[in-house]
This record gives structure tokens, C-alpha cells and sequence, in this order.
């Protein structure tokens, strides 16, 4: 198997269909609006909410069976080992989905009367939205599961192609029910059920279609599930964290700012969530390969991998963050209209985008971390660095304002990149991360904001499309001059196109 050409193919379809979901969602928000109000809207905000907690608690099955099945991938015994594994974890992924559903539908139905409190819309309707939506959100769930099973299985490239279309079936679908059919929250909800429940059982399908001889025939078995209890115990561990790292301000600020300049924050939170779209299908991709390079240890193939994708994302976050750190102003009155917005929170999104410009670069070490079966380490990093950012937080909102509390998100991720160079040192000295830092992520960063600093002296436009079409072209310069400015980027670009097959 050519790992590198297998990794790039993985890393460019997740980042297609992501990206396409994205631009989907975001052009898709109008119509929604529009159909629907802002009050049935709001229920989509919550129902949105949910479904990202659901999806980051998924008692750690996903990324445990990316891992186990990659380390197994070529061997026949070790793959015959994990056959009760992975039944046992379908079963008890439908199963939690089940209870899900059946929870959130009695705790929607049961409390919703006294929990939302609408003006316009009759109190039954909100009631059976909810309801429909906590089954929506219980949908979602097997997907998790057979998407890390499959990712394991390296088909990578046909969930992601997968998750686009039924991510269009979804959106596009939701237009025209609400357009022709009900222009209701509780036809949004029902609808969105139908095509998670229909996309968990596309890939349960394509799982028994991809799973070689020796996975097949497997019986549910807890004793199975005890094998691996203590690494996804970990995960799921790791995923309350998550959940906690990236809502606690958004929760805390709600309380401590006026409700304005929340609004503002927020506006530069959405935009300073551009690098995870470049992020999230680069460590997806890369889980599953490093889990098979490292499952003899830490071979010179999976220390090559480790680099070359930490350049790579170095060079691909560097221009985006760059633009942000120089531009900030200009960026969100390109984006949305509004001059106020941009003077509140400018200097904010700058100080956002780069504490995503380097939690982002630490997706590999982390990444490293988990393929090695390491999760304790992950969890006391984030839990030192959470310590970090709660003081900051409270006293950069309550003297600064939003300003203030980006900072408190940069001071974060600072603490996290140290302890992360810390612990790599210390426990994988074979990646050499001081080194790595130094050789493939200063020099793009540096020479993206160099240009992109330049760039400050040219007048500015008085048109948005003007004005956004100056910051496109900035930021392909930005681009252009890190990708230069990381040699090793270049010369693996040509051996990779001295390599390609000539077509006949």
C-alpha cells in the first residue's frame, strides 16, 4: 500500500465533502430563515447544538475502532480478533441511539412547555419539533460508528463521498419540504431524521460490503468491548473536554458580556472557525494511517508521516491567519456590511484565528498521541490548559470585552502548544517537535504575514466586492510565499509529479 498517496486521496476527499457541507449549510440559512422565522429557527440553532454534543459523545467507539482496525489492516489474525468488536460495538451503538431517541422525546415532549417559551408559535408545535428533533439527533449516531469503522477499513473516500450527498439530500430537501410541503419546524426535523436514519443504513451496508472475510460472522459480546474499555473510556473522556474547551466561552460570555457585543463575538467565533475545515479532513485522514505505521512502534515511515503532514498544515493555516492578524477589520466589512461589527471585534477575530492557527497545528501531536494508545496525555494537557484559560477569560471579558476574551482563547492554545512540546519531547523524542516547530512552521507563518503585512500599505477599497476581492488576492500571495518559503513542501510536490503514471 503507498501510504502517502493513499493519505493525500483521504485528506482531499474529506476536505471536499466538508467543505461542501459548509458552503451548503451556510448558502442553505436564509432560505431557512425565510421558510421558517426566527423562532422556528431558533429551534434549528438548538437542535444544531445538540447534535454536536451528541456527536462528540459517542462513548469513544469511533476513533477506538479507526485505531484497532488500522493496526490490524493486512493481518488476518488480528482482524479475525476484532470480528466480536466490532458487532458488539454496532449493537451497542443502535442501541444508545435508541435510548437517545426515546429520551430526548419524552424530555422534549415533557418539558418543552415551560422550557421554550415562544410568542408566535403554538406551544403543541414547538412541543412536537422538539420531539422529532431529539429523534433527528439519536439518527445521527450510527453514523459515527460506521464512519471510524469504515475509515479503518480505508474507505475513507467513499464515506466522505457519502456524507456529501446525503449532507445535499439533507439541505436541498429540507428546502423543498419546507417550499411545498409544511413550512414548519417540525417537517424541518422530520425529514432530517429520514435521511440520518437512511445514511446510517448506507453505511452499515457498505460495511458489510468492505469488511474482509476474517470481520464477518462476529456476535455481540461485552467481554469484547472490556478489551478496549480503557482507551475509549479515554475518548470519551477527551470528548467532554472538547466540548467544554470550545463552548465554555461561548456559555460563560453570554452571562458576562452585554448581549451586543455577544453578538459580535459570536459573528467573529463563526468566521474564526474557517481553519477547521482545513483542519478536521487532514486529522481524519491521518488517525487511521498513523494507527497502521505505528503499530510496531514508531517506525521511520511514521515519523516521515508526522512531518510532512505538520508542514503541509503549517503552510495550508498559515495565509488564512496571516490575512486575519492584518486584516481583521476589513474581513468582517467584507463579509458582512456591517462597519460597527468590524471596529468591535477586528482585533478580536485576529486574536482568534491565531489560537485556531495553533490548536490546529496540534492536531498532529495529538493525533500521534491516540494512534499510540496514549489518551491520558491529551487529557491532562487539555485539563492544564483549561486551568489557563479560565482566569484569563473572566478578566479579559469583565476589562476588555470581546477582545478580551479572544485573548483568553489564545492563552489556551499557548498553553496548549507548550505542553504539547513538552510532552512530545519527553515521550515520542523520536518527532523531534522543537525542531519541527522551528524548521516547518515558523518559516510559512513568517512569510505569510510578511506579505500579507506589506499588503497593508495598499488604499482601501470603498466596495464590499472590491474589497473582497483584494483580500482573495492577498491571501493567494500569503499562500503562494509560505508554500515557497517551506522547500520540503516543493520538493515533494515534484517527486510526487515525477512519480504520477504518463496517460496514454
Amino acid at each position: 500500500m503507498n501510504t502517502q498517496r493513499n493519505f493525500g486521496r483521504n485528506v482531499a476527499a474529506n476536505l471536499l465533502a466538508r467543505t461542501w457541507a459548509g458552503v451548503l449549510w451556510f448558502a442553505l440559512v436564509p432560505a431557512y430563515l425565510a421558510f421558517l422565522g426566527p423562532e422556528a429557527y431558533g429551534l434549528v440553532g438548538l437542535y444544531l447544538s445538540l447534535s454536536m454534543i451528541v456527536q462528540l459523545l459517542d462513548l469513544g467507539l469511533s476513533p477506538t475502532m479507526t485505531r484497532e482496525l488500522s493496526r490490524a489492516s493486512g493481518l488476518a489474525s488480528r482482524l479475525a480478533a476484532l470480528k466480536d468488536l466490532t458487532a458488539t460495538a454496532e449493537a451497542v451503538t443502535w442501541a444508545t441511539a435508541l435510548i437517545i431517541a426515546t429520551s430526548l422525546w419524552s424530555v422534549f415532549t415533557l418539558t418543552a412547555s415551560g422550557w421554550l417559551r415562544p410568542d408566535s408559535l403554538p406551544q403543541e408545535q414547538v412541543t412536537l419539533a422538539m420531539g422529532l428533533a431529539g429523534l433527528a439527533v439519536a439518527a445521527q449516531w450510527p453514523v459515527l460508528l460506521y464512519s471510524g469503522t469504515l475509515a479503518g477499513l480505508n474507505r475513507q473516500t467513499w464515506t466522505a463521498a457519502a456524507g456529501a450527498i446525503f449532507a445535499t439530500l439533507r439541505g436541498v430537501g429540507s428546502v423543498l419540504i419546507l417550499w411545498k410541503v409544511s413550512p414548519t419546524p417540525a417537517a424541518f426535523f422530520l425529514w432530517n431524521a429520514t435521511c440520518s436514519i437512511a445514511h446510517s443504513l448506507t453505511l452499515a451496508l457498505a460495511l458489510r460490503r468492505a469488511a474482509p472475510p476474517e470481520l464477518r460472522g462476529g456476535r455481540p459480546k461485552l467481554a469484547a468491548i472490556a478489551q478496549v474499555s480503557r482507551f475509549a473510556g479515554g475518548m470519551s473522556i477527551l470528548a467532554v473536554l472538547a466540548i467544554i474547551v470550545t463552548q465554555v466561552d461561548k456559555l460563560l460570555l453570554s452571562a458576562w458580556l452585554p448581549l451586543d457585543k455577544y453578538g459580535y463575538y459570536m459573528a467573529a467565533a463563526a468566521v474564526a472557525t474557517i481553519p477547521q475545515f482545513i483542519v478536521s479532513p487532514i486529522s481524519a485522514a491521518l488517525l487511521p494511517e498513523l494507527s497502521h505505521a505505528l503499530a510496531h512502534g514508531p517506525t521511520p515511515g511514521a515519523i516521515a508521516l508526522y512531518r510532512r503532514t505538520s508542514r503541509w498544515l503549517a503552510v495550508a493555516l498559515a495565509a488564512p491567519t496571516a490575512l486575519a492578524l492584518t486584516f481583521g477589520d476589513e474581513i468582517l466589512a467584507a463579509w458582512s456590511g456591517n462597519a460597527r461589527l468590524a471596529e468591535e471585534v477586528g482585533l478580536a477575530l485576529a486574536l482568534l484565528m491565531a489560537g485556531a492557527f495553533l490548536n490546529g497545528l496540534m492536531c498532529v501531536p495529538y493525533t500521534w498521541q491516540i494512534a499510540r494508545g496514549w489518551p491520558q496525555i491529551p487529557i491532562r494537557i487539555n485539563l492544564a490548559s483549561l486551568c489557563a484559560m479560565l482566569p484569563a477569560l473572566w478578566f479579559g471579558a469583565s476589562e476588555f470585552g470581546p477582545p478580551g476574551a479572544a485573548f483568553a482563547w489564545l492563552t489556551f492554545n499557548l498553553a496548549y502548544v507548550a505542553a504539547n512540546l513538552y510532552s512530545m519531547t519527553n515521550n515520542a523524542p523520536e518527532t523531534h517537535p522543537l525542531e519541527g516547530l522551528l524548521q516547518d512552521v515558523l518559516r510559512p507563518i513568517l512569510a505569510a504575514v510578511l506579505v500579507c503585512a506589506l499588503a497593508t500599505a495598499l488604499p482601501v477599497p470603498e466596495s464590499r466586492q472590491a474589497l473582497g476581492a483584494m483580500l482573495c488576492g492577498i491571501l493567494v500571495l500569503g499562500a503562494t510565499a509560505a508554500f515557497i518559503a517551506t522547500p520540503q513542501c516543493l520538493k515533494e510536490v515534484l517527486a510526487w509529479r515525477n512519480t504520477r503514471p504518463i496517460s496514454q
